[in-house]
């Protein structure tokens, strides 16, 4: 994964270990005054082990940073990280069709990649493209839509 050079937006999601490279995005872009950063962090419980919460909020507080968190066990019903991309799905829109947003995901390569991208595809669906499904396909060809996972 490769950070853009300049102040391209960028929307990060990292669930659990996956947030570890964000933290350098962040901190990168943020030495560079750049605020347009935007993190989906999962976790299951937002005071068991939601990593980086003190450093994530400053950034919060300083307008560096738009975080959007789903702590799965922490209600009755289950919350995911695409739930949450799913519910910001008009911000996400206007920063990936207007200001040509990158989109990096990161974390365990079991089902979470997979229902990201779909979460992004029913986004893009949503907003009026017939094959959203060929548009994130571009995206990744062109290095707006980029994963790293692992198992």
């Amino acid at each position: 994964m490769k950070l853009p050079a300049g102040p391209t937006p960028i929307i990060m999601v990292g669930p659990g270990t996956g947030i570890a490279a964000f933290m350098a995005f962040i901190d990168d872009r943020v030495s560079r005054n750049i605020s347009a950063n935007y993190l989906f962090f999962g976790c299951r419980n937002e005071h068991g082990d939601f990593l980086h919460q003190e450093q994530l909020q400053k950034w919060v507080s300083c307008d560096k940073l738009q975080l959007f968190c789903a702590f799965s066990r922490d209600q009755e019903n289950t919350i995911y990280v695409q739930q949450r991309v799913r519910e910001q799905g008009d911000l996400l829109w206007s920063l990936i069709s207007e200001q040509d947003a990158i989109v990096y995901v990161s974390g365990n390569a079991n089902r979470m990649p997979d229902d990201v991208r779909q979460a992004f595809t029913d986004v893009i669906a949503d907003h009026g493209v017939d094959d959203a499904a060929a548009y994130v396909q571009a995206m990744v060809k062109t290095g707006r839509y980029q994963e790293e996972c692992w198992y």
